[in-house]
């Protein structure tokens, strides 16, 4: 079955060597439990990023890493979860640039880099529950990082995503009572969509591979009343996420605020950010 691309990068402009090698104990700065280990840390102007990781619950990942990034003598604020698309800027450092700037108002962020379908490309069986399930653990893991940074206010959270990551935000959606506010850039409605867009031959089979995931797709965890303030951002000629599909998850989520850009499937979160943070920052009590 054919997959989009896998592919681990730096955003260019920061180096590993700018990185410096942390030995335990944990530094003061930045305590953690749950197997979590600080890899390093770097300093960006009165912001530090650190580059966390910790072992997968599926082993054949090897690794599961984030950022942690986390303005220093600010007063307490809150904090996003950001979760990258597949193709372009397609690992943690998609949003690095954003969360940076957001810390110049308090806002701490984890960015956290995903392993499915990045790290094993999905299998078009009932395996793929397991991964979306593995995928959902990591990203719990990362809520609890986000809440035990310095300064982080617990009660002021929300998540950003982008493609595959704004549909595992759906899911989070569905699940969690963590987050105060949701956007969710470009999503399709189901996994079936992704994994047949390039099989197109096999797209009858659909229904049998959603009901292989049990459920798991954000249309379903979507559905029913608004349980926390949801923002959809798209494209207008998203080659990917039609606007019927597009179209058919808006319907799902009763109540979503939603915006439309003239933009690509990989540059609608860029063109949208500053309408973004327009809808959200004054929900995490944050003036621009």
């Amino acid at each position: 079955m054919l997959n989009r691309e896998t592919v681990f990068g730096w955003l260019a402009g920061i180096s590993f060597a700018g990185f410096l090698s942390v030995s335990p104990p944990l530094p003061a700065q930045i305590e953690l439990g749950g197997g979590v280990s600080v890899e390093g840390v770097r300093a960006e102007g009165n912001t530090k990023i650190y580059d966390l990781s910790w072992k997968p619950s599926r082993t054949v990942w090897k690794t599961s890493q984030a950022w942690a990034v986390v303005p220093e003598k600010i007063h307490a604020g809150p904090g996003i979860l950001f979760f990258h698309q597949l193709g372009q800027n397609r690992d943690r450092n998609q949003f690095l640039p954003e969360a940076l700037d957001l810390a110049q108002l308090g806002v701490r962020s984890v960015l956290i880099n995903g392993n499915a379908p990045w790290t094993e490309g999905w299998k078009g069986t009932a395996e793929d529950a397991d991964m979306i399930e593995a995928q959902i653990a990591d990203l719990q893991i990362a809520v609890g990082i986000l809440r035990q940074l310095p300064g982080t206010d617990s009660n002021r959270l929300a998540f950003v995503g982008h493609d595959y990551g704004a549909m595992f935000g759906a899911l989070l959606y569905g699940r969690s009572a963590e987050f105060k506010a949701y956007c969710l850039i470009a999503p399709a409605p189901q996994f079936a969509d992704w994994i047949f867009f390039f099989n197109q031959g096999a797209a009858q089979d659909k229904p049998a591979y959603s009901q292989l995931l049990g459920g798991r797709d954000p249309m379903v965890a979507l559905s029913g009343p608004q349980r926390f303030p949801l923002l959809f951002q798209f494209s207008n000629s998203d080659t990917f996420v039609s606007n019927s599909r597009s179209e058919a998850l808006i319907q799902a989520a009763a109540g979503s605020t939603v915006q439309r850009f003239s933009a690509s499937h990989n540059s609608v979160a860029q063109k949208g950010k500053k309408d973004r943070y327009a809808w959200l920052l004054p929900l995490l009590g944050v003036e621009p």
